[in-house]
């Protein structure tokens, strides 16, 4: 309950952000005086030619996902993770994604370390990085925040955000 309680505070600033983000890409696609068509063609001219000017025709932001503010049940606030590749026990490739994929609405706990932990049961998929699943160049541990050795617990929800610091066991 006090997770749903937090949506407003979590996506408000996401929203207001995807707002702003839209306006701009908005107003640079249809500009509105004769100014910001200067300014566009100017911009559209350069990037043609130079490579410095290319991000401000497209800056790519609405493909990467906002960060979540510092919130009463995520007072670090939430990050969102990347795609790695990963290796099931038995040497199979899998990602991070995939993984997510598997789990549906589960959490994935990733326990470095060897952290014991007991099963998540419906809402959290316990996976023991070295035994479930193999980090071999320790790519996930750094995205995480832990140390390849160190013995903590991650959370990473269903929608590919961070849940919360490492946890030292």
């Amino acid at each position: 309950d006090d997770l749903l309680d937090s949506y407003q505070d979590e996506r408000h600033p996401a929203a207001a952000e995807n707002l702003a983000v839209t306006r701009r890409t908005t107003r640079f696609l249809a500009p509105r005086s004769s100014a910001e068509h200067c300014l566009r063609r100017a911009v559209v001219s350069l990037a043609r030619r130079h490579a410095f000017a290319r991000p401000l025709v497209n800056a790519g932001r609405m493909s990467v996902a906002n960060a979540y503010p510092p919130a009463k049940a995520l007072p670090e606030g939430g990050v969102t993770v990347q795609n790695l590749p990963l290796q099931h026990a038995d040497g199979r490739a899998t990602t991070l994604m995939q993984l997510l994929r598997e789990a549906g609405d589960q959490a994935l706990r990733f326990c470095f370390g060897g952290v014991a932990h007991a099963p998540g049961g419906d809402t959290v998929r316990t996976l023991h990085v070295g035994v479930d699943i193999l980090d071999p160049q320790g790519q996930l541990a750094a995205h995480l925040g832990v140390s390849p050795a160190a013995a903590a617990t991650v959370l990473v929800r269903p929608d590919a955000y961070r849940a919360c610091a490492p946890v030292a066991a």
